[in-house]
């Protein structure tokens, strides 16, 4: 345990004496280091905890919690198995759909998409969709209306809006008096949504399920059933329920393992980015060791007489520990402060900093979001850099303060 008395001497040999200024300017260069250090990786683990987040809340928007499919890719009775979803007391709502992948073409402008036929009622208790709409509106999606909804991004890709005509191609082709030919229908747009995700904005095209079924030829068949669960994070146990329930000629999958590779990346760079950050607080600590160490030299006569005075070398050891963890300690502090402020205020910063140089530092077509620097300040990770950059400072002070311990007294005084 540390006494009161090395308390006091350590902190009072955190000042330096006015003939050892440069003693004082390495501390403070020390102190500084670390403050940086700390805010650097509080701001980024935030803001890799934002974009998780962030991202997280727009899959779930446009991705339902399990979906099923069967293992012929077409579920014929999908009444039958929508029933026995719906028996499973975790299951809160589900909804069939229709999917396939199409061309659209508008003028002279082509783009790959991917139809989803849905009921509009039912889809609604499933995911978000329907309800990001920016323009238009989704009453039009009514049998053999052929109205469709199309993201921002495919929207303005094609250049069109509410009330045009877009052409769909389906690439399997069908038998005519001429040959073999894709099949094509023209939709009108009924509304444009805006999902938050660049890659569903760019796309998705969401159409009525009897649309869909003729224009697809599949009759009375679905694709597959959403379902939404009470609990997300359980959803993964549900969709193992849901598959021993229908048997083995279907098949399901949660959100989080469709999705794993993702998620787990961005785990992963998490910490990476943490390894990397605490090795700049590494670095700044240890800066701690020739502060200490100009100490120790300044401070000879004064250990050699707390020596003679009868103080132990583990005395002295503590010393030297209570100066180093005390600059540690200040730039920690300040540095947990002015770390967790940027991050809350980050994105606002980001959107001015957009503004001001009329730069884009989030590219939408690659991170799949919308939202500039999002950031979610998690107090664990708050406390495990305060944690880890304390014992990296306690670390750069063990040197130093053997090497004060070992000093010999005589020798100290000698010069004195």
């Amino acid at each position: 345990m540390f006494r009161p008395l090395e308390l006091f001497i350590g902190l009072r040999y955190t000042k330096a004496k006015r003939r050892s200024q440069i003693v004082s300017f390495i501390s403070l260069v020390s102190t500084i280091g670390i403050t940086l250090g700390v805010i650097a990786l509080i701001t980024v683990l935030s803001v890799m905890n934002g974009f998780e987040a962030e991202l997280k809340s727009r899959i779930l928007g446009v991705v339902s919690h399990v979906t099923i499919e069967s293992l012929n890719n077409q579920i014929n009775n999908w009444e039958q198995v929508d029933n026995v979803v719906n028996q499973n007391s975790k299951v809160t709502s589900t909804s069939p759909y229709i999917s396939g992948e199409v061309m659209v073409a508008h003028k002279n402008i082509s783009s790959g998409a991917a139809i989803r036929g849905i009921l509009p009622q039912k889809e609604a208790d499933v995911s978000d969709v329907l309800s990001r709409l920016v323009e238009g509106s989704a009453d039009g999606l009514v049998p053999k209306s052929y109205k469709i909804l199309i993201g921002t991004a495919l929207a303005e890709k094609l250049g069109v809006g509410v009330g045009d005509k877009i052409t769909l191609v389906e690439p399997n082709m069908q038998v005519s008096a001429v040959g073999l030919l894709p099949r094509m229908k023209r939709f009108t747009v009924a509304g444009i949504f805006n999902a938050g995700m660049y890659t569903f904005d760019l796309r998705m095209i969401i159409m009525h399920m009897s649309d869909a079924s003729r224009f697809m030829r599949m009759k009375s068949s679905v694709t597959g059933i959403r379902v939404k669960t009470i609990d997300i994070n359980d959803s993964y146990i549900t969709a193992y329920e849901l598959r021993k329930s229908l048997g083995s000629g279907f098949w399901s999958l949660d959100w989080s393992r469709r999705n794993r590779n993702l998620f787990s990346a961005i785990k992963l760079q998490k910490k990476v980015m943490f390894i990397i950050l605490a090795l700049v607080v590494g670095v700044a600590a240890f800066n701690l060791i020739s502060t200490l160490i100009m100490t120790v030299n300044d401070k000879k006569g004064d250990i050699a007489i707390l020596r003679t005075l009868g103080f132990s070398r583990k005395g002295i050891l503590k010393i030297f520990i209570i100066q180093g963890a005390m600059i540690g300690i200040v730039g920690i502090v300040f540095g947990t402060i002015f770390g967790v402020l940027l991050s809350v205020h980050i994105s606002s910063i980001a959107s001015l900093i957009e503004q001001t140089l009329g730069i884009e530092l989030m590219v939408k077509d690659i991170y799949m979001i919308t939202q500039t620097l999002p950031s979610t300040v998690l107090a664990s990770d708050v406390f495990a850099v305060a944690v880890v950059s304390f014992i990296l400072t306690l670390l750069a002070t063990i040197y130093p303060s053997m090497r004060a311990m070992s000093a010999p007294p005589a020798e100290a005084l000698r010069y004195e």
